[in-house]
């Protein structure tokens, strides 16, 4: 009954980093490197990108460019005993309720982890990436102009992202779909947006975030800086396992997530500091 009560509350859990990141199935522990969004092979300019065919219809062959990106997925697991009076007097259900709880708190742990991992560092420019900048750093040109955010600090954001580059020098020419603010923020956020008559762009927040920082993130569909997943499954799913005590006059649980979220590319999203 636990589990599944467990992972019934928690297929209806909307982590906010599910709206923003890809996600993907890891196949095991290992190190994964993926390529960046945009590229499609080495190219020294734009030209390179597609070679033309000549009269004989020979078609020239690209080198596929990897990403220097490593994401390793970690397990993270936590047991709880419930005594025999409680399963015996369970009038309250209070078996039921600690389930659901356990779904929700699985959930925002992971939403907390790949915040941890993807947005707090570095006082809210990210990790450091392969190229040893954060993920939001002047030298990425994904930084706006200072300020309160606003229909000129936000538009300022906009363009960066939209600006962004391949390696070859093709234009990504990615547009703004979110507006990820902290909870502070919120209210100013989806003031500021009418007001720069952007409906598309969407509000979210999340209490992971602090201060006035604000970001700008392409539609993950399309590209996404951030990528998270579980063991086999792109939407990670807890294990649950029981066990009647031996030492316990109970029942013990064993919930389990494997969990894997961090940053692939700096190109999907802009910043500001909102101050």
């Amino acid at each position: 009954m636990f589990s599944k009560v467990l992972l019934a509350q928690y297929g209806v859990a909307a982590p906010t980093y599910r709206r923003i990141a890809v996600m993907q199935a890891f196949r095991d522990f290992r190190p994964v490197r993926l390529v960046r969004v945009g590229e499609f092979g080495a190219a020294t300019s734009l030209q390179g990108v597609l070679f033309q065919v000549n009269e004989h219809g020979e078609i020239k062959a690209g080198t596929p460019t990897d990403g220097r990106e490593l994401i390793t997925m970690l397990t993270w697991a936590k047991t709880v005993n419930l005594s025999r009076q409680v399963l015996v007097n369970d009038n309250l259900k209070a078996f039921a309720r600690l389930a659901q709880t356990a779904a929700m708190r699985v959930a925002e742990v992971e939403d907390y982890l790949f915040f941890a991992a993807c947005f707090t560092p570095n006082s809210g420019l990210g990790p450091a990436l392969a190229d040893t900048y954060s993920v939001f750093h002047a030298n990425h040109s994904n930084i706006g102009a200072t300020g309160v955010l606003s229909a000129t600090t936000l538009g300022s954001a906009m363009s960066a992202l939209q600006k962004q580059k391949t390696a070859d020098g093709s234009l990504l020419n990615l547009e703004a779909a979110t507006l990820l603010v902290s909870p502070d923020s919120r209210a100013l956020a989806e003031s500021t947006v009418p007001v720069a008559l952007i409906p598309e762009l969407e509000v979210v927040s999340d209490a992971n975030l602090s201060g006035a920082r604000f970001y700008v993130l392409a539609d993950a569909a399309m590209a996404s800086n951030y990528l998270a997943g579980g063991l086999d499954s792109e939407i990670p799913e807890p294990t649950v396992l029981s066990r009647r005590g031996f030492t316990i006059d109970g029942v013990e649980i064993k919930v389990v997530l494997d969990f894997a979220a961090g940053c692939v590319d700096y190109r999907a999203g802009s910043t500001g500091a909102g101050a």
